[in-house]
């Protein structure tokens, strides 16, 4: 498989962009200044013609979202409202045109998008089909930090948000209502753009450190405010605490009232300054903190499989190099998962080791159902952790070994699939066992992706065979199948002072670190 050569960003304020971007929504979807192609053919030189298509493109499952990156020096000897203007213009005004040239190509020109200048990188993922696409514009607006701290006394660096403004009411201070050091719907005739700077993206991608946590934000942000119904917030940190706070009955999260219900026709809401350095310190988010910890092992998984499409060392079992598109249907599903998710697979999968220990099992099997609440509701897990059965031969070839756990992983999928009749797809992770199970030399890991229409190659009488030879869910019972589900904000529990205070601080390190001066 030809490893995947991405793009570099170009400038100091790019490359910052991109570290958060692969942080939050690791590297395997996250493509640092792309280039569209401008010509079907080629220069006189033979090479490609390519145009940076944005600073930083993220594709995954039916987000597209576009960052455009602009740093822009403040005005020291101008009034501060006029050097609002100046930077609002040259910042904010020339990343929104970027964002709408990047919109249409990505509708128009899916098929002409490349990851090198001289366009002989494509795209390695498919973008989302038009009728299911999301795509968000995320302009980040850098050198007005200081400015903000100074004249309006905000200790975060972060403008207002002001739904009412729009257009010139941002920068044109003859403008009626124009509101310097606040920031509404810049451009109310196309889709919302969102404006933040470096302190506010960062705070958001730390909170928020998915693409379905992420993009459900801008979602719920870009209504509540070209609505109106956030009338005002005191900066972006205090809107994020208020969206992390209010939670509806089903677990969804969203610009609400305070019982977490949407607002109505005509309400408003009013976020004071403040709230987030209220919300960090409850017992309630420190817990979640902690227990959040966990869930990183599933970042770590999907990091662990897309490198090896990156770098070209994904293999078949018949030595054939599988496309990274469709790599990208599997991982992109596994990446799909919210924080909360993430954090009870992690436990699920962390439980299956310490399960297949103590009943000192040279296979185990971990069978994940989705909740009602999940982010896909038809998707299910299957982990096997395995040896070289005592019945088989312990000198066998590790290929051989390999290939028999694979076929096992495959009817673990499909017999989950014949047992619950609400699941669309499995996704199917094997791995080898650990010591002191494993017979054979050798370290590798299976991922798969079973859809329903594989039972249709098969009938149910050569499928319950399969599974009486590979002794696989003999004694099933699918009702006792374990179902995702979990407070995001754990119960109460005893927390020490000392241990407070060290969760406060980690809680205030994405501000501390990028609120110094740019």
């Amino acid at each position: 498989m030809t490893p995947i050569i991405r793009g570099k960003p170009t400038t100091e304020s790019e490359k910052i962009l991109a570290e958060i971007g692969e942080i939050s929504f690791l590297n395997f979807w996250t493509f640092p200044s792309p280039y569209r192609k401008q010509k079907l053919g080629h220069d006189v030189d033979g090479k490609g013609d390519g145009k940076e298509l944005c600073d930083l493109l993220i594709v995954c499952g039916d987000d597209v979202i576009i960052f455009s990156d602009k740093s822009v020096g403040w005005s020291v000897s101008a009034q501060s409202d006029i050097a609002w203007g100046r930077w609002f213009k040259a910042a904010v005004k020339d990343s929104v045109k970027q964002i709408r040239g990047a919109e249409r190509w990505v509708t128009e020109f899916p098929d002409r998008i490349f990851l090198d200048r001289e366009c002989t990188q494509p795209l390695p993922v498919n973008l989302p089909p038009p009728e299911r696409r999301r795509i968000h514009g995320v302009v980040v607006a850098v050198g007005a930090e200081v400015a903000l701290k100074e004249i309006t006394g905000h200790e975060s660096g972060m403008p207002m948000i002001a739904s009412h403004l729009t257009d010139r009411q941002h920068w044109d201070r003859n403008a009626p209502g124009f509101m310097p050091f606040a920031i509404g719907d810049v451009d109310p005739s196309g889709s919302f753009a969102h404006v933040f700077n470096r302190p506010a993206i960062h705070l958001l991608l730390s909170h928020l450190d998915t693409i379905s946590d992420f993009s459900r934000y801008l979602r719920s942000r870009a209504e509540s405010i070209r609505t109106q119904k956030l009338s005002l917030a005191n900066g972006e940190d205090d809107a994020l605490a208020h969206y992390l706070k209010v939670i509806d009955e089903r677990g969804h999260r969203g610009f609400l009232d305070h019982r977490g219900r949407p607002l109505k026709d005509g309400q408003t809401m009013v976020i004071q300054g403040g709230y987030y350095e209220w919300f960090i310190r409850q017992p309630a988010f420190l817990r979640k903190i902690d227990d959040d910890k966990q869930s990183y092992l599933w970042d770590r998984m999907i990091e662990m499989f897309a490198g090896h499409v990156l770098q070209g060392t994904s293999i078949g079992l018949d030595g054939s190099s599988p496309r990274s598109v469709e790599a990208d249907e599997c991982l992109r599903l596994m990446a799909r998962e919210n924080r909360l998710s993430r954090r009870l697979l992690s436990q699920a999968v962390t439980s299956a080791y310490e399960k297949m220990l103590a009943g000192n099992a040279s296979r185990f099997a971990r069978i994940i159902l989705p909740s009602e609440n999940s982010e896909m509701p038809d998707l299910a897990y299957v982990f096997v952790i395995m040896a070289v059965p005592d019945y088989l031969d312990p000198n066998m070839e590790y290929e051989e070994y390999r290939a028999f756990r694979k076929a096992t992983l495959g009817v673990y999928c499909m017999s989950v699939l014949q047992e619950h009749q609400h699941l669309a797809s499995v996704i199917g992770i094997a791995v080898d066992a650990p010591a002191p199970f494993r017979r054979s030399e050798g370290s590798s890991e299976d991922l798969m992706l079973i859809r329903r229409d594989a039972l249709e190659e098969i009938s149910p009488e050569q499928l319950e065979k399969l599974r009486r030879s590979l002794n696989v869910m003999s004694r099933y019972d699918p009702d006792a199948a374990i179902m995702m589900g979990a407070h995001e904000y754990p119960a109460d529990r005893a927390v020490s002072r000392q241990q407070r205070r060290a969760k406060e601080r980690q809680a205030r390190k994405a501000r501390s670190r990028w609120s110094a001066p740019q």
